[in-house]
């Protein structure tokens, strides 16, 4: 079982490091390797955002083992863009399924009814399994990128 709780400093490595994984980076949409200071200056600014929501997933069996995140961008007061991460000593677990369901039941909570939307790759078949299973559907596809979207009731 996986719990959330918001990010803080004690963070930024880890992150830096899941971002950084060889296979987080074939799966994002920059696959670009991100340089540590370029990592810090972003994850810093990260914090303080009132329109970005960062939400740290620990293994409830076995705190404080940090497992992933999941991160909400609120591109409007009712609309949020929705990406997931797992640690790479989580991966194969259903790590990822339960960090986006625990994430929605958080926003849910919080603030109410929210447009979700996720940007996936094509190759991505884990994430698109991961969000389809949550209820996103498929909206458009451009290139090797798929769009999904999900509306969410309190």
């Amino acid at each position: 079982m996986v719990t959330l709780r918001p990010a803080d400093a004690y963070d930024s490595r880890a992150l830096w490091e899941w971002r950084n994984d060889p296979v987080a980076r074939a799966a994002s949409l920059d696959t670009r390797e991100i340089p540590w200071d370029d990592h810090v200056a972003w994850f810093a600014s990260s914090l303080l955002k009132d329109d970005r929501l960062m939400l740290i997933g620990v293994d409830a069996a076995n705190p404080p083992e940090r497992v992933g995140v999941v991160r909400f961008d609120f591109d409007t007061p009712g609309s949020a863009i929705v990406s997931i991460t797992v640690a790479p000593a989580a991966r194969g677990r259903g790590i990822g399924q339960e960090l986006l369901r625990t994430g929605i039941e958080y926003v849910q909570l919080s603030r109410g009814r929210v447009v979700l939307k996720a940007q996936i790759r094509a190759s991505n078949r884990a994430s698109l399994t991961i969000f389809e299973r949550a209820g996103f559907v498929r909206s458009e596809q451009v290139d090797d990128v798929i769009s999904l979207e999900a509306t969410r009731e309190p």
